[in-house]
């Protein structure tokens, strides 16, 4: 993921196919913000999905799992 603008509102996500059919233990991140330090997934979950909120969609939570 990448995003450019004063409020990181121009997003551009990559997406790949993943070889799993399922993931499990899905979570949500806590909101993440422009002017927060880069996020970092922990090892062994991948992220699956990203919604956001603000009037600039600028905060952004993603959903990571474990592979299954």
């Amino acid at each position: 993921m990448s995003c450019e603008g004063s409020h990181c509102d121009n997003v551009a996500l990559y997406c790949v196919a993943s070889k799993y059919r399922d993931f499990r233990d899905c979570i949500d991140t806590t909101w993440i913000s422009e002017e927060d330090d880069p996020i970092f997934f922990p090892s062994g979950l991948a992220p699956v999905g990203m919604r956001c909120e603000g009037s600039y969609c600028d905060n952004k939570s993603f959903r990571i799992c474990k592979p299954g």
